[in-house]
């Protein structure tokens, strides 16, 4: 551990041993590399919450298939081995969402986007209302692009109209890279990059006020500070709004995100098996 480790990376455990099991069975570990929950064993585990048996039932675990005799802490935490044996934080249990039916965890796709190498900070959040409701976005921010927008958006600070070209370019190749090593479902639809990010008091990033922004952002301040093609408009036509509202239909792309210059294979149609959702 030093100071160009990944706040993420946690290190390895002293004075206990910590086991990767699978969520919702702490029966079952998980393979290596493979994210689960983390359980700590060691004479550190308390005893229990104060006066609490049902909350000290739920996380103290005993008699397990693969430890008996045993008591572990579930934390809550999802992690996962790494190469060298240290253990990455990936999120909470509680931060898995269902996309289109399929169940996706927010911190496996915020670890591929810091993976790249590509990104300050990012966070994934799926909004349950709002122009952006119901669909993976990634809001990001990008090293060297700090310069924040005249506007004052609560806290969360909008590019600056120059640097949105170059923040188009990178938001490209994130892209990229998260559709080569994430399965279609779990690629965000919309990359969102920012100036800065807001932080708590205690130096957190603050996702909530994150999230509460993206559910009450304008359509104006969307176009401004979304990764599209900010100097081409909207569909126009009567065609070009019909092949938006299929795109935007088949891909679960917010239809106000979409411009006249983009590409469905940039929009996330490299899976020929998307097509079977089109219609004629």
């Amino acid at each position: 551990m030093g100071k160009a480790t990944h706040p993420a990376d946690t290190g390895k455990p002293i004075g206990g041993r910590c086991w990767i099991v699978s969520k919702g069975n702490p029966h079952q570990l998980v393979p290596a590399g493979a994210v689960g929950e983390l359980l700590v064993e060691g004479p550190h585990v308390a005893r229990g919450y104060l006066h609490e048996p049902e909350k000290t039932r739920a996380a103290f675990v005993e008699g397990l298939r693969w430890m008996a005799g045993r008591r572990l802490y579930r934390t809550g935490d999802m992690v996962r081995y790494q190469p060298d044996g240290s253990i990455y934080f990936v999120g909470r249990a509680d931060s898995q969402v269902k996309v289109r039916g399929q169940r996706v965890e927010l911190g496996e796709v915020e670890h591929q986007m810091y993976a790249s190498g590509q990104v300050g900070d990012a966070v994934v959040l799926f909004p349950a209302s709002g122009p952006l409701s119901n669909a993976l976005i990634a809001v990001v921010s990008f090293p060297g692009l700090s310069r924040a927008s005249p506007a004052d958006q609560g806290g969360v600070q909008v590019l600056h109209p120059d640097d949105r070209p170059e923040a188009q370019r990178r938001a490209a190749l994130l892209k990229d890279h998260l559709t080569e090593h994430l399965p279609r479902y779990m690629v965000p639809s919309t990359l969102l990059p920012l100036a800065s990010f807001p932080f708590s008091a205690s130096g957190k990033l603050d996702r909530k006020m994150v999230h509460d922004w993206l559910l009450s952002v304008d359509k104006q301040t969307l176009e401004s500070a979304q990764s599209g093609d900010l100097d081409s408009p909207g569909p126009e036509t009567e065609t070009e709004m019909a092949v938006a509202r299929a795109w935007s239909w088949v891909l679960n792309v917010p239809l106000e995100t979409i411009r006249r210059t983009d590409s469905f294979l940039r929009l996330g149609g490299k899976q020929a098996r998307l097509w079977g959702r089109a219609t004629c």
